[in-house]
């Protein structure tokens, strides 16, 4: 429906007209409506979808790290299948499957990565070698959540 007569103004005052109020009311009731179904749909969505998915670079942490406290509060052990992600919850799993030779690893995020690091996730030696990425240094990899 179009707004156009049913708002006239004067120096940006809108004047609103009686016998079309009723309208413009329903008009809002529809939006509200709206919106509400919207987020509806939306919430229902997500819980069937996959809870995420991304791709970008995997580095490994350095042996500076070995026995030292994570964000988590775990002792962080370079032969443990782990990871730091920067906004995936504490204890959340993924599959990580390196985009250069197809091979993949379930690690567990227990710690947490600079905001503003270009890096999608760190992992530990054990998961960098079973990805096969040591030598390189990094990786393209695609991140999977899997619980």
């Amino acid at each position: 429906m179009f707004l156009g007569p049913m708002l006239r103004g004067i120096s940006g005052i809108t004047v609103f007209r009686p016998h079309q109020f009723q309208e413009w009311a329903e008009l809002i009731e529809d939006h509200i409506f709206m919106r509400k179904f919207a987020f509806f749909i939306v919430a229902a969505v997500s819980l069937i979808t996959p809870l995420r998915a991304e791709e970008g670079r995997a580095v490994y942490y350095s042996n500076w790290y070995q026995g030292k406290r994570t964000a988590s509060k775990d002792i962080f052990d370079q032969e443990a299948m782990t990871a730091a992600h920067k906004s995936l919850p504490f204890g959340t799993q993924v599959k990580l499957t390196n985009t250069g030779n197809n091979k993949s690893v379930v690690v567990k995020v227990n710690d947490r990565m600079a905001p503003n690091n270009k890096n999608m996730i760190d992992v530990s030696l054990k998961a960098a070698r079973e990805l096969d990425f040591v030598h390189a240094g990094s990786a393209r990899v695609s991140l999977e959540v899997v619980k």
